[in-house]
C-alpha cells in the first residue's frame, strides 16, 4: 500500500475497484431538473471510514449514529444527503436515524 496519498486526474468516487454509487432526487430540497438530494456509495467489502462532526452539545441524533457506527471500525457504504440534519427531534429521531 502506497504511504501517501496519490491524485488520480479525472477520478471519481467510483475510482477505487469495488466501489459503486448513485444519486437521486427524493425531494429533501425544492426540485430543479437537474438536482440530486440523495446519495449512496457503496463498496464490495468492509472498508475503513472516518468522519469530521460538529463540536455542538446540540447535533442530530444521524451526527450520533454516525459516530456510532464508526466506532465500530469498518463500513460497507454511505447514504448522504443534501441539507436535512432533523435537529432536536428526540429519540423518535434517534430512532428514525438507526
Amino acid at each position: 500500500m502506497p504511504s501517501s496519498i496519490q491524485t488520480i486526474a479525472d477520478g471519481t468516487v467510483t475510482t477505487p475497484q469495488g466501489f459503486s454509487s448513485g444519486a437521486t432526487y427524493a425531494g429533501l430540497k425544492t426540485y430543479a431538473e437537474d438536482k440530486l438530494d440523495l446519495g449512496l456509495i457503496s463498496s464490495e467489502a468492509p472498508c475503513s471510514a472516518a468522519g469530521v462532526f460538529t463540536t455542538s452539545t446540540i447535533k442530530s441524533p444521524t451526527v450520533t449514529v454516525n459516530q456510532e457506527h464508526l466506532a465500530e471500525g469498518l463500513i460497507r457504504g454511505l447514504v448522504v444527503n443534501a441539507g436535512i440534519a432533523n435537529t432536536c427531534v428526540g429519540e423518535p429521531g434517534y430512532k428514525d436515524a438507526q
